[in-house]
């Protein structure tokens, strides 16, 4: 069974994600699963993300928004 985090747990991950990949580029993108992505198609989505500089990191409720 999986259990979806409370917003606080959600807030530790965006700090402790945000200390580690801000201001980082990505490199590869791997899609584990293909059919959560509407548009582009899977290989346009990771080639449009590849070289992209994570700026930030926001929370929006139990989401987490990466601004790049």
């Amino acid at each position: 069974m999986k259990v979806m985090p409370e917003l606080p747990e959600m807030e530790t991950v965006r700090k402790g994600l945000e200390q580690l990949v801000v201001g980082k580029v990505i490199e590869k993108v791997t899609v584990h699963w293909p059919r959560i992505i509407e548009e582009p198609d899977v290989p346009l989505f990771c080639q449009l993300l590849k070289g992209q500089r994570i700026l930030a990191i926001q929370r929006r409720g139990k989401f987490l928004i990466f601004k790049l």
